[in-house]
């Protein structure tokens, strides 16, 4: 482990000591690994993960409060995404019915194959992509790309850059980067939620993905109110949890509503 690491035999056996005697013989307390993401986004990165994940079984670390593993902390941050997903609008269309859900980690599969057995349902005949480059991260690449070559597939992408999906757009549509959008963000490490203040505004033609689907809603009939909210909107919906984590958080300036605020990006309170 030395030869690969770069790191000495000496170091690492008291790393592995300090490690397994954590939290006994009066320690000061159990120990607990972060592990986040990345470690698994390698070759062989599931194995990975899973060895690691197997250290405090093998310490017994995770009998112990505070000890054992942690991955991410965004579950607790429960913003309200029934208010801001609206199921009901599903319910209100021509089907009375959700809406099929197709696992973005099969769209190999239903670029390709879905459709073809009449419980499946049609096939996909188009394509929307935002906030993402599925050409590059997909799973079984060789099948979302033939998927894409489609000719009777019409691809819509909403990009910073030329990305690999983007070569298979029919429309490509300027999208702009977090600097020049309002957001409001949890978390995968601590425990603040941020509200995050656009920097400058949208470059050339640039949208928003609430402006982009909120105007090609419109353009295609929709009337309902909510396609006209907009960032501010939308983060307090999110906000307006009925988890008590979230109680007297807000958007707002301090002392607007007597409420606890949100932190923004820079740590400062809102």
């Amino acid at each position: 482990m030395a030869k690969a690491t770069g790191i000495d035999a000496g170091t690492i056996v008291r790393l592995a000591r300090a490690y397994a005697a954590a939290g006994r013989n009066g320690s000061s307390g159990p120990a607990v690994i972060r592990l986040n993401y990345g470690i698994q986004r390698s070759e062989n990165g599931g194995t990975a993960a899973r060895a690691v994940c197997m250290l405090p079984l093998l310490t017994g670390a995770w009998k112990h409060k505070g000890g054992g593993l942690l991955l991410s902390t965004s579950g607790s941050f429960p913003f309200n995404d029934k208010a801001l997903q609206m199921p009901e609008l599903m319910l209100a269309s021509p089907l009375g019915r959700p809406a099929r859900v197709v696992n973005m980690s099969q769209l190999g599969q239903a670029l390709t194959t879905l459709g073809n057995d009449p419980a499946d349902g049609p096939g996909v005949k188009a394509l929307f992509v935002y906030n993402s480059n599925p050409a590059a991260v997909a799973p079984n690449q060789n099948d979302v790309l033939r998927g894409m070559k489609r000719d009777d597939l019409f691809t819509v992408v909403h990009e910073q850059f030329f990305t690999d999906t983007a070569d298979y757009a029919d429309v490509l549509l300027p999208a702009p980067t977090f600097l020049e959008v309002k957001d409001v963000q949890g978390a995968y490490g601590h425990l603040f939620a941020q509200v995050s203040n656009r920097a400058i505004a949208p470059l050339g033609e640039a949208r928003s993905n609430v402006a982009m689907f909120g105007e090609l809603a419109r353009r295609m009939g929709f009337d309902e109110p909510c396609f006209d909210d907009r960032e501010d909107e939308l983060i307090d919906q999110a906000l307006k949890s009925e988890n008590p984590w979230f109680a007297g958080i807000t958007r707002e300036p301090a002392g607007a509503r007597g409420a606890r605020p949100a932190a923004d990006a820079g740590g400062r309170k809102r």
